[in-house]
């Protein structure tokens, strides 16, 4: 019973990636799933994980819509928040991003959080280089 239990699990995961579309961004799986608000508010930030290097890497493959390479300027933080003792950091906070790229009017601002490591969804608008 245990072996079929994982192999549904194995299959059902397999399956759920190939439908999604994952690629990886160091040991971190970026889901291309567009979400409407997500990354776009510091409540809804893009969960990259692995500090100012996460975020780093995440901005690297981040594009504009049509593929457009994307200029990034870092805002000043925000929305500092406790992080769990064993961390080994007391606080954390929400780090903004303002995008340009080629035809876009106004920039468009992002929200990452490089203190927690979730599945990565793309922002909205937005596309990930391969």
């Amino acid at each position: 019973m245990e072996v079929g239990l994982r192999t549904i699990t194995a299959f059902a995961t397999l399956a759920l990636l190939a439908v999604c579309g994952c690629s990886s961004i160091g040991h971190q799986d970026i889901i291309l799933i567009k979400s409407s608000d997500y990354g776009y508010s510091p409540e809804r930030a893009i969960a990259c994980g692995g500090g100012s290097e996460g975020e780093r890497k995440f901005l690297s493959r981040l594009r504009g819509p049509a593929g457009e390479n994307v200029s990034v300027t870092q805002l000043p933080d925000c929305c500092h928040f406790r992080l769990p003792a064993e961390t080994g950091n007391e606080q954390g906070h929400i780090s903004r991003y303002e995008l340009r790229w080629t035809g876009i009017g106004e920039p468009v601002i992002i929200y990452l959080n490089g203190f927690v490591r979730a599945p990565v969804r793309i922002p909205d608008g937005l596309a990930m280089a391969e």
